[in-house]
């Protein structure tokens, strides 16, 4: 993503999500993004990272 680039709704959605867990529920968050094992993931677990 460039600077020019307003980001996708679905990387918006994971980003917000991502800091709620990382206030609220760490450790689960941690759990989510351990799981992942896409080779290539959605913008909205890219987000969440």
């Amino acid at each position: 993503m460039t600077d020019e680039d307003e980001p996708s709704p679905e990387f918006l959605k994971g980003f917000n999500h991502g800091y709620q867990l990382s206030k609220h529920e760490p450790e689960l968050l941690n759990e989510l993004l351990q799981a992942q094992t896409d080779n290539s993931p959605s913008d909205y677990n890219r987000a969440m990272q």
